[in-house]
């Protein structure tokens, strides 16, 4: 097959597999192999599997092998000959890219990734093409940016047809439900709660997105400035030590929690002067490193035996040894890594604390939506009531302060998604209600309770806003009533919390007055009751 042929064969929109099978026919007839094969990313089984133009090899290998995760950043054409000439890090030696070539007994590797994310790689052994290195590696790199626009397409497509038939699915199943609904005007008010929900959703998950993006690439350039600077008076033994030193350096700046304290100046100076009279090169410049990374950071009013004490530290002493007799440029370079280090570490931590706020918004949705939950089930209304609150909290967030007051309560018999909207009803009444005033607290508390002589949970959403007025309170639970503004509010909330609850064979109170605000207490029976 001529390449003319190979792009025409791939202009077509196929399965993955064909595409492999037709990259390995091109690049094995092209180079005269003996033995060729394809690792293509399986998406069910969540690995690299391999195939042969025989069929599926069998052999397997994990995302998170050294490797490939290497070629990802490090896409080229890799040969077995040549591996001592590549650039490994800590994280993949050669033995690492050895042993990738061993299991796949290949002489040469070809990744075929797009924007840094592997698609796959194909590897050939026992060449007999005469060619040389610079017209294969041309024939390489024009071959495979052919394939890798045409696995991604089909890639592309497979997932869009599988995400398409769960959309399908879900269609048929919200029209079920909206078929068996008892109210189109239940199902409207929820539709429209969603829709500030799913705007707050946005909102939370950018920003910790923005976060990420950020401290990535800060990361770049603190590993560039730690892995390729140069500094000619800096001797091969100092920069091993710095090498050493790096990575101390990142985990203990990962376990602090770095906050400018209001002596820092003071601290600078103290640690500076303790730095100096030891011998420490470029004193003051090496203290600030210490305190504006948290790594010194006594008890207020220790004073400069604190700062000589820190002489003894273990991170502070191997830096010293390190920076013994050498030059005021040396240091200079020495300075440059730690704080590069520094600098890596708090990226990391900011990327950590980051992807931990992205898990907690999306878990609090699927919690909330309760999309894979029968409908009557054991549940603890206070998960209910956090998740509301997550979903919520860019809304209230520097408006509302929001009190909790949990006590032990039992699980309830309940339909979560009823409860979670009885939930987002009377917190977003609060919030309103409590809208342009100073000093805005909403108070939610859950107690165990007694209703009708059985066990039950009472929850209490109150706040301290200018209450209902006496001519409005006994119409706050009739259909289409509402005191907001024209396009906040459409009257059906409380109507709708009501019913929710009575459903639950339950109770729901509310007390008012303008000097204390508003108090609303569900009360909701640990064990449902059947309908008579």
């Amino acid at each position: 097959m001529d390449l003319d042929s190979f792009k025409r064969e791939l202009i077509r929109l196929r399965p993955t597999g064909e595409i492999g099978q037709i990259v390995l026919g091109f690049l094995a007839e092209r180079l005269q192999a003996g033995r060729a094969g394809i690792c293509m990313w399986d998406e069910n089984a969540g690995v690299y599997a391999t195939w042969t133009r025989a069929g599926q090899a069998g052999r397997t290998f994990r995302v998170f092998d050294p490797f490939l995760l290497f070629i990802s950043d490090d896409d080229r054409i890799y040969w077995r000959r040549d591996l001592e000439r590549y650039a490994w890090t800590e994280s993949c030696t050669a033995a690492d890219a050895l042993r990738f070539f061993e299991d796949t007994d290949s002489e040469v590797l070809i990744p075929l990734a797009l924007n840094q994310s592997l698609v796959a790689v194909v590897f050939l052994g026992g060449i007999g093409s005469s060619e040389s290195a610079e017209a294969l590696e041309a024939v390489f790199n024009e071959a495979r940016s052919l394939a890798v626009m045409a696995l991604s397409n089909s890639i592309l497509y497979a997932r869009l047809e599988g995400i398409l038939g769960h959309l399908e699915e879900k269609v048929r199943e919200r029209t079920r439900e909206l078929e068996s609904a008892q109210s189109q005007l239940v199902q409207s008010e929820k539709m429209a709660m969603l829709g500030v929900m799913a705007a707050g959703v946005a909102h939370e998950i950018n920003t910790p997105s923005s976060v990420i993006s950020g401290a990535v690439d800060n990361i770049e350039k603190n590993l560039a400035a730690l892995f390729y600077s140069a500094e000619p008076e800096a001797s091969p033994a100092l920069r091993e030590k710095l090498a050493e030193l790096a990575p101390r350096v990142m985990m203990a700046v990962q376990d602090r929690t770095v906050r400018a304290p209001l002596s820092a100046f003071k601290r600078k100076r103290e640690l500076g002067g303790a730095f100096e009279s030891a011998g420490f090169p470029l004193p003051r410049d090496f203290a600030a490193f210490f305190v504006e990374n948290g790594l010194f950071a006594p008890p207020e009013g220790a004073g400069e035996e604190a700062a000589r004490d820190f002489l003894n530290d273990p991170l502070a002493s191997a830096l010293q040894a390190a920076l013994a007799g050498v030059t005021e440029r040396a240091a200079g370079y020495a300075l440059r890594i730690v704080t590069e280090a520094g600098a890596c570490a708090r990226n990391v931590q900011n990327i950590r604390n980051a992807i931990r706020n992205i898990v907690r918004i999306v878990r609090a949705l699927k919690s909330y939506s309760h999309l894979d939950q029968s409908e009557q089930t054991q549940a603890d209304v206070r998960e209910g009531l956090e998740n509301t609150l997550v979903i919520l909290g860019s809304v209230m967030k520097s408006v509302v302060e929001v009190e909790r007051d949990y006590a032990e309560a039992p699980a309830i018999v309940c339909n979560p998604d009823e409860l979670n909207q009885v939930w987002t009803n009377l917190v977003t009444n609060a919030y309103h209600a409590l809208k342009g005033r100073a000093n805005a607290r909403i108070r939610i508390a859950v107690r165990p309770a007694r209703l009708l002589d059985a066990s039950a949970v009472a929850v209490t959403v109150a706040d301290n806003g200018p209450g209902i007025p006496d001519k409005v309170l006994p119409r706050i639970w009739d259909p289409f009533f509402t005191t907001k503004d024209q396009g906040e509010g459409s009257g059906l909330g409380l109507g709708i919390v009501k019913g929710i609850v009575e459903k639950h064979h339950g109770r729901i109170d509310v007390t008012t007055s303008s000097e204390r605000g508003t108090e609303f207490t569900v009360l909701l029976p640990v064990e449902r009751r059947q309908s008579t």
